[in-house]
């Protein structure tokens, strides 16, 4: 079975040295998207309006698998957002 590997970055960045093995990239996935909302559950992840933080999945290879990020938005972009909801599915 494959190893994955579950970085994080906050504006400092921790390489996951260990890995884990999964059973394939859905699992891996489910993990890295289990480990984002634990982090962010327990408020010490270092997302801040200055830092994004992420947790990027990669395969033994090195190649990204998956990546999720809580990241602050310009309110700019925002009222975009809004207009996007406001539009029917497919328009």
């Amino acid at each position: 079975m494959p190893r994955y590997y579950f970085h994080t970055l906050n504006g400092l960045r921790h390489r996951d040295v260990d890995g884990e093995i999964l059973a394939g990239p859905v699992a891996a996935c489910e993990e890295a998207r289990a480990l984002f909302a634990e982090v962010l559950g327990r408020g010490d992840s270092g997302f801040t309006a200055a830092n994004d933080f992420t947790v990027l999945c990669t395969d033994e290879a090195g190649r990204p698998v998956v990546a999720y990020t809580a990241s602050t938005a310009p309110v700019a972009l925002l009222g975009s957002l809004v207009e996007r909801l406001d539009r029917p599915e497919g328009g």
